[in-house]
C-alpha cells in the first residue's frame, strides 16, 4: 500500500509540474480561440439540421429565422449573467464551459434522423418530386428542433462566457496588448460565420456521428491547454499588474455601472447596428449573386480555396492593427484613436455597400418565363408539370438560341450524360432539334469579371466591418470600470443578439417577402432586381446609423474631457 501511494504522489506531483505558472495571453487565447471556432462551426451545423426539415416540408419555410430570434433572444437575456459568474475563477470558468460544450453537443447522439426525400432534376422522371408544403409538425421533427434548439442555446451561452473570461483574464494581466487577442477571437467567430455553413459543416448532411466527433475531439483538446497551460488567478503569477478589486463587483452593482456607461453602451450599440448590416447582407448574399448575375455560388470552382484566401486579408488586417494599438508601439490603449480608427472604417463600409449594388449589372440575356420581375414556366415544358426541389434554380443553356433557362426540368430535360468531364443535359424540350442544353446560364461568361468584383467589394466589407469590431470591442473594454470588463463583454453579446439577429432579422425577412420573383411551394427560388438595391441600400443605412452613434460617442467623450480639464484650470489660477 505504501508503494502504491508513493507512485501515486509521484505521479500527481509529475503532472502537476505540467501546470505553467508565468502568464503568457497566448495560452489563453489559443484554446479559447479554437473552441470560438468550433462553437462557431456548431452553430452553422445546428442550423443546417433545422434547414434538413425545413428542405422537405416538416417544418414551415420561417422556422430558420423564427429559431434563430428565439436562440438570440436567450442570448440577449442571459449573456449578461453568464459573463458575470466565476469571475473570481476565471480559468475554472473557461475549463467549465469548455467541458460542457464538448458534453452537450453528444446530445446530437439521440436526433432521430431525418424523414427521406429524394429529389430529381428532369422533366418526366418516373419519381417525381414531392410538394414541399408544410402541413402539421410531427412527433420526431418537434424532438429534433427541441433538441437542436436547446444545444444552440447552450453554444451560444458558452461562447459568450468563454469569450468575456477570455478577454477579462488577458486585460487583467497583460493590458497594453489585449488589442491583438480581442481581434483575434472577432475573426475566430465572424470568418467560420461566413463560411461554415458553405463548406465546414456539410458533414452533417452525412452524418451527425463524424460531426460531433470532431467537436469533442477538438474541444477536449483545448479543454486540455486550459487546464495545464492557463496559470490558475489564485496562484502567485509572475506578472507585475495591479489586478481590479474583488469588492462591490455585485452582478446588479456592476451591470449597473455598465448600462450607466454611456462611451461604453453608445459602441455596444454601434456595434449591434453594424453587425445587423453584415449579418442581413451575408445571409442574403447567395440570393443577391443569383438576382444580379444569374450564377448560383455554392458548388461553383470559384468557392472553396479561393474565398479562403480573401479571409486572409481580414486576418493580416485584424493583426495589424491588433500590434498598432498595441505596446511597444503605444504604451496603453487610446480611446479617442479607437474612436476615430471605428469612425474611418465604418465609413467605408457604407461606401462599399452602395457600391456593392450599384455597379452596372453584366447583360444577362435573355431568361425563359422572366418578365417584368416576374416568373411563368416557359410554353415548351409545361407539359412536364415539373414539381420544384428545394433548390430549383440551377440555370441551363441553350446555345443554338443563347436562352437561359432556370433549371433543366424548365427546359424540359429528360436526361444527362458526359462529355469530356462535362455535364450535357439531353432530351430538353426547349432546345430545339438538338435537344441539348448546357449547365450555367448563357450569360456566364459576361457575368464572370462582374461575380468576382462583388466578391472582392465583399472581403473588403468583411474586413472593415471585422476592423471596427475590433476597436468597438476595446473601446468598451477601456471604458468601463475594470471590474466590469467580462459583464460588458455580456453586455456587447447581449445587445449584439438582440440588434442583429432578433429585430434585424425580421427586417430582412420582411424584405425578402416582398420582392421574391419565383416562389415554389413554400420556397423563393428567385428574386426581383430589386431586392439586391433594397438590400444593399439597408445595408448602407444601418451602417450610417451605427456611424451616427460613433459620432456622439466622440462629442460625449470631447465633452467629458473637456469638462474634467476646466477643475484643474480653475485649481491652478487659484494657486498662481
Amino acid at each position: 500500500m505504501s508503494c502504491f501511494k508513493t507512485v501515486f504522489s509521484k505521479a500527481k506531483a509529475r503532472v502537476q509540474s505540467w501546470h505553467k505558472t508565468d502568464f503568457v495571453a497566448k495560452n489563453v487565447r489559443e484554446p479559447i480561440f479554437g473552441n470560438i471556432i468550433t462553437i462557431t462551426v456548431a452553430e452553422s451545423a445546428a442550423y443546417r439540421i433545422v434547414m434538413q426539415d425545413v428542405r422537405i416540408g416538416t417544418l414551415p419555410p420561417y422556422t430558420p429565422y423564427l429559431l434563430i430570434s428565439i436562440v438570440a433572444m436567450f442570448e440577449a437575456v442571459l449573456g449578461p449573467l453568464v459573463a458575470w459568474l466565476g469571475y473570481k475563477t476565471r480559468k475554472r470558468m473557461m475549463l467549465g464551459w469548455s467541458l460542457g460544450f464538448m458534453l452537450i453537443s453528444f446530445a446530437w447522439f439521440v436526433i432521430p434522423p431525418p424523414d427521406s426525400h429524394e429529389e430529381t432534376e428532369f422533366c418526366d422522371s418516373v419519381k417525381p418530386n414531392a410538394v414541399i408544403i408544410f402541413t402539421a409538425l410531427s412527433l420526431r421533427t418537434a424532438v429534433r428542433v427541441v433538441i437542436t434548439v436547446g444545444v444552440a442555446i447552450c453554444l451560444c451561452l458558452a461562447r459568450v462566457a468563454s469569450w468575456s473570461h477570455c478577454i477579462a483574464y488577458i486585460d487583467d494581466h497583460e493590458p497594453d496588448r489585449t488589442s491583438i487577442h480581442f481581434g483575434a477571437l472577432v475573426f475566430s467567430r465572424v470568418v467560420p460565420l461566413m463560411f461554415g455553413y458553405k463548406m465546414l459543416t456539410g458533414i452533417v448532411e452525412n452524418t451527425i456521428m463524424l460531426q460531433v466527433l470532431i467537436i469533442a475531439l477538438s474541444t477536449a483538446w483545448h479543454s486540455y491547454k486550459i487546464y495545464f497551460n492557463v496559470p490558475n488567478p489564485t496562484r502567485q503569477l509572475t506578472v507585475a499588474k495591479a489586478l481590479p478589486p474583488m469588492e462591490d463587483r455585485g452582478f446588479f452593482r456592476s451591470l449597473f455601472r455598465v448600462l450607466c456607461n454611456i462611451l461604453a453602451m453608445s459602441q455596444m450599440l454601434a456595434m449591434g447596428i453594424l453587425v445587423t448590416a453584415l449579418w442581413g447582407f451575408a445571409y442574403n448574399e447567395e440570393d443577391i449573386i443569383k438576382t444580379n448575375y444569374n450564377i448560383q455560388p455554392i458548388g461553383q470552382i470559384v468557392e472553396g480555396n479561393t474565398e479562403l484566401l480573401q479571409y486572409a486579408l481580414a486576418l493580416i488586417s485584424v493583426v495589424y492593427v491588433g500590434y498598432k494599438h498595441s505596446a511597444p508601439i503605444r504604451s496603453e490603449y487610446e480611446i479617442g484613436r479607437g474612436l476615430r480608427h471605428v469612425f474611418k472604417m465604418t465609413f467605408l463600409a457604407i461606401l462599399l455597400y452602395v457600391a456593392i449594388v450599384v455597379l452596372p449589372p453584366c447583360k444577362k440575356g435573355h431568361v425563359a418565363g422572366l418578365e417584368d420581375g416576374l416568373y411563368a414556366h416557359p410554353q415548351c415544358s409545361l407539359q412536364c408539370g415539373c414539381v420544384p426541389k428545394w433548390k430549383e434554380y440551377s440555370p441551363v443553356c441553350v446555345v443554338d438560341t443563347m436562352t437561359t433557362y432556370l433549371s433543366p426540368c424548365e427546359a424540359g430535360c429528360t436526361s444527362s450524360f458526359t462529355m469530356e468531364n462535362l455535364k450535357i443535359y439531353a432530351n430538353c424540350s426547349c432546345a430545339g432539334p438538338s435537344g441539348r442544353v448546357a449547365p450555367g446560364a448563357c450569360s456566364y461568361p459576361n457575368c464572370t469579371s462582374g461575380f468576382n468584383l462583388h466578391r472582392a467589394l465583399f472581403t473588403l466589407i468583411l474586413t472593415f466591418s471585422m476592423l471596427a469590431f475590433q476597436t468597438q470591442g476595446m473601446v468598451i473594454l477601456k471604458s468601463v470600470d475594470p471590474r466590469d470588463k467580462s459583464i460588458a463583454m455580456g453586455m456587447m453579446w447581449s445587445v449584439v443578439a438582440a440588434t442583429a439577429y432578433v429585430c434585424g432579422n425580421n427586417i430582412f425577412l420582411s424584405i425578402a417577402l416582398k420582392t421574391c420573383s419565383w416562389y415554389t411551394g413554400e420556397k423563393c427560388q428567385l428574386y426581383q432586381q430589386r431586392f439586391s438595391y433594397i438590400i444593399g441600400f439597408t445595408c448602407a443605412s444601418l451602417a450610417f446609423v451605427s456611424l451616427g452613434v460613433n459620432l456622439v460617442a466622440r462629442a460625449y467623450l470631447r465633452t467629458k474631457r473637456r469638462n474634467a480639464d476646466r477643475p484643474e484650470r480653475r485649481e491652478e489660477v487659484e494657486t498662481d
